[in-house]
C-alpha cells in the first residue's frame, strides 16, 4: 500500500537524522570527557600528596584542573539528566505499545516511527550502521540496499497492521514487556550517575570556592552566598568534605558502571523465564 511504503520512508528518514543527532552529540561529549580526563591527573595526584611537592604546579594547578573539570562536567550532567528520563519515558512507552498489540492484535502504521519500529523488531540493523564495508560512492550499490531496507520495513508494517494478530506482532509484543524493564533499570541507573556526578560536581565547586574566597582571620566568610554554598560549614571544612563527597562519589561510579550489566543480565524477565 502506498501508506505502508510512505512510514518505511519515514522511518528510514527518521533512523537516519536520529543517527546524525548521536553522531554529533558523540562528538560534544569527546570533547567534554578528554579535558576531564586530563584534568583528573591532578586530582589523582592530590590524593597521593605529589600537589604538596609542587612538582606538577602546586594547588594552583589543580585549582585549574578542577575548574576545568567543573566546566566540562556541566553538559555532561545535563546527558545523564535527559537520558535518565528519556529512558523512563521510554520504559513506559514500550509498555503501552505492548498494550496496543494485546488489546487489538495490530497496530496501525500512524502509530509506527523509527523508535516504535525498532521496539517492535528488536533485531533491525538498518545497514547504514553497518557501513563500514561499503564503498559510500558506489551509488548502485547504495540505492540496492537502500530499496531492500524499505522493502523488508513495508512488510513487516503490513505484518503489524493485520487484524487478529500475526507471528511478527506476537515476537514483538513478546518482547516487549523484557525491553521495557531493562530501559526502566537503564533510566535509574543513568539518574544514579546523574546524583554521583552532581555530588561530586558540588564536593569539588567547594573546593574551588575555598581557594578563591576563604574566611577571614575571624572565620567568617565574606561573601553570604559563599557561606550559603558551604551549607554553613566554614570553608576548610567545606573543602574537605567537598573533596570527600567527589572522591567517593566518582569511587562508586565505575563499581556502578562494572556490576550493572552483571545485575541487567542476572534480574532481567527474561532470564527468570528461561529458568523456569
Amino acid at each position: 500500500k502506498i501508506e505502508d511504503h510512505s512510514t518505511a520512508q519515514r522511518i528510514i528518514l527518521e533512523s537516519l537524522i536520529q543517527e546524525m543527532e548521536a553522531a554529533l552529540r558523540n562528538i560534544v561529549v569527546g570533547i567534554c570527557v578528554f579535558p576531564i580526563g586530563v584534568a583528573f591527573l591532578w586530582l589523582s595526584a592530590n590524593s597521593l600528596h605529589i600537589t604538596e611537592t609542587n612538582w606538577i604546579g602546586g594547588l594552583p594547578a589543580l585549582i585549574h584542573a578542577l575548574t576545568v573539570m567543573e566546566v566540562f562536567l556541566v553538559p555532561l550532567l545535563y546527558f545523564m539528566w535527559i537520558d535518565s528520563s528519556a529512558l523512563v519515558s521510554k520504559a513506559k512507552r514500550m509498555l503501552d505499545t505492548k498494550k496496543i498489540m494485546e488489546d487489538s492484535g495490530c497496530i496501525s502504521s500512524e502509530k509506527i516511527n523509527s523508535i516504535v519500529y525498532s521496539w517492535l523488531v528488536a533485531t533491525w540493523q538498518p545497514f547504514w550502521k553497518e557501513a563500514d564495508g561499503i564503498d559510500l560512492t558506489d551509488e548502485v550499490k547504495i540505492e540496492k540496499l537502500f530499496s531492500s531496507e524499505l522493502k523488508e520495513i513495508e512488510t513487516n508494517i503490513k505484518e503489524f497492521g493485520k487484524e487478529g494478530g500475526s507471528k511478527v506482532g506476537l515476537d514483538a509484543t513478546t518482547s516487549l514487556e523484557s525491553a521495557s524493564w531493562r530501559a526502566k533499570k537503564e533510566g535509574q541507573r543513568e539518574f544514579l550517575y546523574f546524583v554521583l556526578n552532581f555530588v561530586a560536581f558540588y564536593g569539588y565547586l567547594l573546593g574551588i570556592l575555598a581557594y578563591y574566597f576563604p574566611d577571614g582571620d575571624d572565620g567568617i566568610n565574606a561573601f553570604p552566598v559563599v557561606t550559603s554554598l558551604n551549607l554553613g560549614m566554614t570553608t576548610s571544612v567545606a573543602d574537605w568534605t567537598g573533596n570527600f563527597a567527589g572522591d567517593f562519589c566518582w569511587t562508586v561510579e565505575p563499581v556502578v558502571i562494572l556490576l550493572s550489566p552483571i545485575f541487567l543480565l542476572r534480574f532481567s524477565p527474561t532470564q527468570k523465564i528461561k529458568k523456569e
